[in-house]
């Protein structure tokens, strides 16, 4: 549905968007299978972007390093930056599709 003017300068809903996104449990998993399955873009920015920490990740984002534990999803957003989402909100705002 699409208006020429918001309905209040207060209220918008979100564009549908297309993400890309791993459970962090599911990186340990590969990690631990030599990476074997793993998407080229959380394999191609290990290390740089981020890294393991404990049972978890630490993500470098523009807001600093973000902690994502074994329950959180590693997301790659639609301008190619990761963060880790906690899996309660990410089920909130996102669900699988077929691209």
């Amino acid at each position: 549905m699409r208006y020429k003017q918001p309905l209040s300068s207060y209220s918008y809903v979100s564009k549908p968007v297309v993400i890309e996104a791993i459970s962090v449990a599911k990186l340990q998993e590969q990690r631990a299978a030599d990476w074997e399955g793993t998407p080229m873009w959380v394999y191609r920015l290990k290390g740089t972007v981020w890294t393991y920490d404990g049972d978890g990740i630490i993500v470098r984002t523009l807001e600093g390093d973000m902690r994502g534990g074994p329950t959180d999803m590693l997301i790659r957003g639609t301008a190619g930056e990761l963060y880790p989402c906690k899996l309660d909100i990410f089920n909130t705002k996102y669900e699988p599709c077929a691209y």
